[in-house]
């Protein structure tokens, strides 16, 4: 259930650790490691356990045990960063592969790898496209552009 480096958990925070493993959220694990069947009980509950740093401490050293690791979470976001498919050019005996970028894979391990470096996110108002002709404004020199 738990590792025997994670920290001392009573039942009921064991019970929502192992919820939490198998991939439910924090309102469905509290469901089960109380047993209510209220969703409000469990929301506020599953917060409360979601916070609490030995619980944290527990759900880490779970995922690890599992191999769910941030260089196992970030290492295919790099790969699709480079992604590159096969391009046939031609037909028959004139036919030619020529390896391209595979742009739409790598739009979407761009858009992940914002959503990990939090890019996008705007806590000074205003909006994205806003916040990212400022930052292009601000790095033109750095980029060339």
């Amino acid at each position: 259930m738990v590792s025997p480096k994670s920290p001392k958990l009573n039942v009921r925070e064991a019970k929502f650790v192992k919820a939490k493993a198998q991939g439910l959220s924090n309102t469905k694990a509290a469901m089960i490691a109380t047993g209510t069947t209220s969703v409000d009980s469990a929301k506020t509950l599953g917060h409360r356990l979601s916070t609490n740093v030995n619980v944290q401490e527990a759900i880490q050293a779970e995922m690890a045990k599992q191999g769910i690791t941030l260089e196992a979470i970030i290492k295919p976001v790099k790969e699709a960063l480079a992604a590159e498919k096969v391009h046939i050019v031609g037909n028959g005996d004139q036919a030619m592969a020529d390896v391209v970028p595979d742009h739409s894979v790598r739009l979407k391990a761009v858009s992940i790898a914002s959503q990990f470096m939090g890019i996008g996110k705007n806590t000074e108002g205003g909006n994205t496209n806003f916040n990212f002709i400022n930052l292009s404004k601000n790095d033109a020199d750095n980029f060339g552009i």
